[in-house]
């Protein structure tokens, strides 16, 4: 294999492992990034239904539990451009369904949060916390009064981090290539011509032409210090033969 071909190879790997491991990286902080945006909601639309729980709690009025309903679909529709937010329920101490986002395809007083959860589970975040109920007058120990569950769908992060692994995949590949091409260039001007140009000159001297002479390339590396210390040897094999 030519010295260019090695040079060439070496580089691009060398390159495109360099690239790849960036992209890995950086796509793992973008993945990252949105899972914890995807939490925070989540956090977000919990709170606010266990608030809205706890007014429904003291009332149980009709009224208060098709605010939930309609919050809880609301919240759901809000992230309809992205799809991640799939469904939202709140369950009684009994882990029965009080109200649910109208896709969650459960039937309140009915699904036990295991059921929903278990059905939803694949491809899903899950995002939950308990609904603490508090004596006031502390004169009980608190006890868990329900639970609200926000699941996000991953597939659209998972989508998204697929898209961005295989651009960040086809610039790698561009980065290397251009690396390749540019030092087999460097390298095909300093190395190889140099070295190509003293291989032809000893094929002459074993003709026995001693009259040529190889150009001396700039700078003051090892090839400039090769075809000098040919153009040198050559010199004194002119002089010798003048003897």
């Amino acid at each position: 294999m030519k010295l260019r071909t090695k040079v060439a190879v070496a580089t691009f790997v060398v390159a495109l492992l360099t690239s790849a491991t960036i992209t890995a990286l950086f796509a793992s902080d973008s993945s990252n990034a949105r899972y914890e945006r995807m939490r925070a909601e989540g956090k977000r639309v919990v709170l606010s239904s266990i608030a809205l729980y706890d007014v429904l709690r003291l009332t149980g009025s009709d009224a208060d539990r098709a605010t939930l309903q309609s919050f809880l679909d609301a919240a759901v529709k809000g992230n309809a451009d992205e799809r991640e937010l799939a469904w939202a329920a709140v369950l009684d101490d009994e882990a029965h369904v009080v109200a649910s986002s109208t896709n969650a395809h459960v039937v309140a007083g009915a699904t036990p949060v295991a059921q929903l959860v278990d059905a939803n589970a694949a491809d899903t975040l899950i995002v939950d916390a308990d609904v603490v109920a508090r004596d006031t007058a502390k004169k009980l120990p608190d006890a868990k009064a329900g639970r609200v569950v926000v699941a996000f769908s991953t597939k659209p992060a998972q989508a998204a981090l697929a898209r961005t692994v295989a651009a960040a995949a086809a610039f790698s590949l561009c980065v290397a290539l251009l690396f390749a091409v540019v030092l087999v260039v460097v390298v095909e001007r300093r190395a190889v011509k140099p070295m190509g140009a003293v291989v032809r000159a000893f094929g002459a001297i074993k003709r026995g032409k001693l009259d040529v002479v190889v150009p001396t390339p700039g700078g003051s590396d090892e090839a400039f210090a090769l075809v000098d210390g040919f153009n040198d040897m050559v010199d004194v094999l002119v002089d010798r033969a003048q003897l």
